[in-house]
């Protein structure tokens, strides 16, 4: 397997992006002496401008970070709950089910301006305002729409038709009214998107438009310091925030993996394709069966990487025949996943989203604020622990993962974009590095299978006819996919004082290093 690119190397500071304008903009945070922490931050601020249908200060964030200060691991959880007044009676009143896959009653309280100044305020070196200056700047001045951008814009525009036509590629994209909110945080903070004159707008913009968040319920946001979960791999440590997001699966599929022999085997082995396959299926029925709001769980996240159920998933895997299992109910989605590094050793890995495209379909006023769909990631009504409710959180996609060596120390901070496709990628990326001896690079351009639901499995162009054929006559129903799946970066620490900066070429990715 040829990569398309090398990785960026250097020994002051890393990144890696999901578009060049957020590379640039977070290596010169470094080059001009903020840190890793900084960085990240200001990535993502600008990455909600030049990939608005994806990410935005409407949306949550998660990150993981090694505090070279602290000298230890941690977490940080910057999802919001739903309305107080997001009840089952309310769904019932409206003849619904379940929450809408778009509109105002998919809206949650957005998390990533509380997450922002939480980490800047505990580990940055520069204020809130410091870091929105750059997105500030490109919303005004704009920016040239690359092809992907284009074409997702232009995919999600039917849930954004007050954005107007879809920009071409190449052409000028101006984000004025989303400058000016911008500008408004940075004067104000935190507070100004929770508690101030924006915070009303945005709640009045949702009643109007036929939804029930109120001012109270930004009000109460507050994310959350969290302890990282993690699990051993094969001489590793993989680390993953715990539930509501959906990283525990990856940690269950990884463990179920642990107990088949890969050694020798290559990243196109059909035996090791299909072991993956299987462990993933296993890992998502966990995740679709107990994950939600940790304080509506039944089983906790440790008791599902608890040896014995790992082992009699192991058991119910037969090498030579593919298991139908139950449906993924999570869909691809739209999410950025950055990492950054510095010379001090902090290490970054932070994820950020709308979910959907442009997420629920409605900006927030003339604030310019596209607000997310994540309360669409509830189960059902009913008594299933990730049943809709109010002021609670729903299972979550985004998930930002750190990869330790044996002595806890960080090696590399990784991730992969894409609703469920996450937690399948992030199996599938450790595992070609670990099993497979792939360096990051070659590992996040491996072309990737993504499991739907019982033996369906679609796999990217790229994939070997041998590994096809193979799963086929083990009984997957194998397709080509239409799309890529996702897109990953990472910066890893290597042997030595050198960094190392890895961007996947299925979206607009830029790794760089100095």
């Amino acid at each position: 397997m040829l990569r398309t690119r090398s990785a960026a190397l250097g020994l002051a500071g890393a990144v890696a992006t999901s578009h060049p304008l957020a590379s640039l903009e977070a290596i010169e945070v470094l080059r001009s002496g903020g840190n890793a922490i900084d960085a990240a931050v200001t990535a993502a601020l600008v990455l909600g401008v030049v990939e608005p249908m994806s990410v935005g200060i409407g949306g949550d964030a998660f990150a993981l970070l090694w505090s070279a200060a602290e000298r230890r691991l941690v977490g940080y959880a910057g999802n919001g709950a739903s309305p107080a007044g997001l009840t089952p009676g309310l769904l019932a009143g409206h003849g619904l089910d379940r929450i809408p896959e778009r509109g105002p009653l998919s809206i949650t309280v957005p998390g990533a301006i509380d997450a922002y100044a939480a980490l800047l305020t505990r580990l940055g070196t520069r204020t809130l305002a410091d870091c929105l200056a750059p997105a500030i700047r490109i919303a005004r001045a704009g920016f040239a729409a690359s092809e992907v951008v284009a074409r997702s814009w232009a995919t999600a525009r039917p849930f954004a038709s007050w954005q107007g036509p879809a920009p071409r590629e190449g052409e000028t994209v101006r984000l004025p009214l989303l400058a000016s909110t911008m500008e408004r945080v940075a004067r104000g903070g935190r507070e100004e998107m929770y508690r101030g004159a924006l915070a009303h707008e945005i709640a009045r913009a949702v009643r109007e438009a036929g939804g029930v968040l109120t001012p109270e319920d930004l009000a109460e946001h507050r994310g959350a310091w969290v302890d990282p979960l993690d699990a051993r791999y094969r001489g590793v440590r993989v680390a993953e925030l715990p539930p509501p997001g959906q990283g525990v699966a990856a940690l269950v599929a990884l463990r179920i993996l642990e107990r088949f022999d890969l050694f020798g085997r290559g990243w196109d082995d059909p035996l090791a394709w299909h072991l993956r396959i299987e462990a993933v299926k296993r890992a998502m029925a966990e995740r679709d069966a107990h994950v939600s709001d940790p304080a509506s769980m039944t089983l906790g996240a440790r008791d599902l990487l608890d040896d014995a159920p790992v082992a009699a998933h192991a058991r119910s895997i037969d090498p030579w025949r593919a298991d139908p299992a139950p449906r993924s109910r999570i869909a691809q989605s739209g999410t950025v996943y950055l990492a950054t590094a510095d010379a001090e050793g902090n290490l970054v890995s932070l994820i950020a989203s709308l979910y959907y495209g442009f997420g629920s379909g409605v900006v927030a006023g003339s604030t310019g604020v596209v607000l997310q769909n994540r309360a669409f990631g509830f189960a059902p009504v009913g008594d299933h622990p990730n049943a809709p409710g109010p002021r609670k959180r729903p299972l979550h996609t985004i998930i930002p993962a750190m990869l330790l060596d044996s002595d806890g120390v960080p090696r590399a901070a990784f991730g992969v974009m894409g609703g469920a496709m996450q937690a399948q990628g992030h199996v599938q990326v450790v595992s070609h590095v670990v099993d497979h001896g792939l360096d990051w690079q070659r590992a996040l351009e491996a072309p990737r299978f993504r499991w739907t639901e019982g033996a369906r499995v679609l796999v990217e162009d790229g994939t070997p006819d041998v590994v096809r054929d193979a799963l086929s006559v083990r009984g997957h129903e194998v397709a080509r996919a239409e799309h890529v799946f996702g897109g990953g970066q990472v910066v890893a620490r290597m042997e030595g004082a050198a960094l190392s900066a890895s961007s996947d070429p299925r979206k607009d990715g830029c790794a760089l290093a100095y």
